[in-house]
């Protein structure tokens, strides 16, 4: 029979410390923690419907792991982790009840690795059936493996935001999110792609969900660094944010033609500050067709536009940019 959960009730600060507890959420930080030990504690001191909180921030300096089943029955609607600078482990099983809870996780500025099989980060959040948003800014994990967001089977994935930000991720593995229908938002800020395969963006079912993915100040990634059908199987009408990228020097028309042409709404926004090589006539094909240079925003054109290149009349308008 399962239990009708309530708001949590705040546990005599006793058995919280060094935690506090306020506003139905759990804060603990600090250097000397036994989180296991006082989330057994916190269990013991509440009733059955008295165990469910919104929110556990943690930021805890000296922790190393979080261990299997850290958090006993206590359960949470969100989890962040912040500044915990020694936090490399995630046991797969650490949130164990809460796993049918969680609807927000966010790890900000700790070195997290994935380590499968006992701290598979991806297993774990897989095993959170109602994940609606992912945000990993600042671990270091290296690779987002194939089918990493996989749903597991008899569930449906819910989540709509995944943001990889300042970490050093090198590589995306094939169908890494293909069964995410509901997916809205994908960033790579400040990560360290050096390539983009084929299948790394290639989406199981179509929708009419917008997409938007963020690959800004990423300094490996070149004009070279996609594959030729790595922006072609999205399958939903996708904007791709690019800048800040300084070894982009051209836009390869064999990769992204096949992505304008695979959805009609399939925009590029280019930050002023990309800098394409005027000399490099590879960029030239998206003058050529109104229909692929209305798709981009912010387009320094002077410097698609090849010097070797007559620019036709029609597209004289276009040279203030």
């Amino acid at each position: 029979m399962s239990v009708l959960h309530t708001n949590g009730l705040c546990p005599k600060p006793q058995v919280l410390k060094p935690c506090l507890c306020e506003r139905n959420s759990i804060l603990c930080a600090g250097e000397l923690l036994n989180l296991k030990q006082i989330f057994t504690n916190i269990s013991q001191s509440l009733a059955e419907n008295e165990k469910h909180f919104h929110l556990f921030d943690l930021k805890y300096t000296t922790i190393t792991e979080l261990e299997e089943n850290t958090f006993s029955d206590i359960t949470f609607d969100y989890i962040q982790i912040a500044n915990s600078t020694n936090l490399k482990l995630i046991h797969t099983n650490a949130f164990n009840s809460s796993n049918s809870f969680i609807h927000d996780l966010a790890v900000f500025n700790s070195p997290i690795v994935n380590s499968p099989p006992n701290h598979d980060i991806f297993h774990l959040i897989r095993s959170m059936i109602n994940l609606r948003n992912i945000q990993l800014d600042g671990t270091q994990i290296t690779e987002i493996p194939s089918n990493a967001f996989q749903p597991l089977e008899g569930s449906e994935s819910q989540v709509q935001t995944i943001m990889f930000n300042k970490s050093p991720i090198k590589k995306i593995g094939n169908y890494s999110f293909y069964g995410l229908k509901n997916l809205t938002l994908l960033g790579f800020d400040g990560t360290s792609l050096e390539f983009i395969s084929s299948n790394a963006f290639h989406f199981e079912n179509h929708t009419n969900e917008l997409l938007t993915i963020y690959l800004d100040d990423i300094k490996p990634l070149n004009g070279s660094s996609f594959d030729i059908n790595s922006l072609s199987n999205f399958k939903r009408p996708t904007t791709i944010y690019m800048g800040n990228n300084p070894n982009i020097k051209f836009l390869d028309e064999k990769v992204f033609r096949p992505f304008f042409e695979a959805d009609h709404r399939n925009e590029i926004l280019l930050f002023k500050n990309l800098l394409i090589d005027c000399d490099d006539c590879r960029s030239h094909w998206i003058v050529k067709e109104t229909n692929y240079l209305k798709r981009f925003d912010l387009l320094p054109l002077k410097c698609l536009v090849c010097k070797s290149i007559q620019i036709s009349n029609s597209f004289k308008n276009y040279s203030s940019y």
